[in-house]
């Protein structure tokens, strides 16, 4: 199920939610694995249609369901963001946008916030990271997002 069709869902089971009442401190987080375009093998996805693949139909697919996913939570982590994702948004009005570039690889993390948030890009040994501290209703809280996995056993 993709990230929109979630949403989707979500969506349709909202008002049966709204009966039950939500606090005001509720943060909706998304985090999504986009899949870097260098990490696409065709043999390793061979049950997925050859132009779904297709590079320039992947950006596109992606760049809608970070936007959907932006109308739905305050904060959005994407893993294995390339670098066009994250100057997509360069100039989104609407979140603090941080991209933290992996150092040995062409991708890395990007967080859009739409809470407010005082953000470093920090590195863990040789992996990209995000530190956030979040103002969440008067209160800090701490965001840490790290793409831990390691793509030379794949």
């Amino acid at each position: 199920m993709t990230a929109l069709a979630e949403l989707e869902l979500e969506r349709e089971l909202e008002p049966e939610l709204a009966a039950d009442p939500v606090p005001e401190t509720v943060v909706r987080l998304a985090m999504w694995n986009v899949l870097a375009q260098d990490y696409v093998d065709p043999a390793r996805y061979a049950y997925v249609a050859t132009e779904a693949l297709d590079a320039d139909r992947r950006r596109d697919a992606v760049i809608a369901e970070v936007h959907a996913l932006l109308n739905f939570a305050d904060l959005v982590v994407i893993q294995e963001a390339e670098p066009f994702l994250a100057e997509s948004y360069a100039n989104y009005q609407h979140a603090k946008v941080l991209y933290a570039p992996h150092p040995d690889r062409s991708d890395g993390l990007l967080l859009l916030s739409t809470v407010p948030v005082t953000a470093q890009v920090v590195s863990l040994g040789s992996r990209a990271a995000i530190l956030a501290d979040l103002d969440l209703y008067g209160h800090r809280v701490r965001l840490v997002a790290a793409h831990l996995s390691d793509r030379k056993s794949v």
